[in-house]
């Protein structure tokens, strides 16, 4: 399945976007966004920063998850060949970029968190994504501009 996007940069030019999902993903993309509803009882949290590091304040905050609030289903993304992915595997939940498990996980997640931008917590664009749209949505690096 190939989607296209028009959107804005930064400086306010559009440009085309284009996501290339394969058939069993596009299949999980459409069951889950039919299925999706935030759960109330048992909580799935995405967590990471760039793809290829452990280092910040995500990787912190899903240590904190893992070791203190075991009742959360905390995952962190990061890229299998990552300097820090050995760092990350003991804790466990542990979703390896682009896999089928991040796939699904980002699909029925209550809510994202990162010290980056929220794209490299997605396996694709997030607009095709009905947990994206409804999730909760957390990235302290945007704090830096509030008044």
């Amino acid at each position: 399945m190939l989607e296209y996007y028009a959107v804005y940069t930064p400086r306010g030019n559009i440009k085309i976007e284009t996501a290339l999902l394969s058939k069993k993903h596009a299949a999980w993309l459409k069951e889950k966004n039919e299925a999706y509803t935030r759960s109330t009882d048992s909580y799935t949290w995405i967590i990471g920063e760039r793809p290829d590091t452990a280092q910040d304040t995500g990787y912190h905050f899903f240590k904190y998850c893992r070791l203190h609030h075991p009742e959360i289903n905390a995952y962190y993304v990061i890229e299998e060949g990552a300097q820090d992915y050995e760092k990350v595997i003991p804790l466990g939940n542990v979703l390896t970029a682009g896999s089928d498990e991040h796939v699904i996980k980002t699909l029925e997640a209550d809510a994202f968190f990162g010290s980056h931008d929220i794209e490299y917590l997605l396996p694709f664009k997030g607009a095709l994504m009905v947990s994206y749209q409804k999730a909760a949505k957390v990235f302290p690096a945007a704090w830096r501009s509030w008044p």
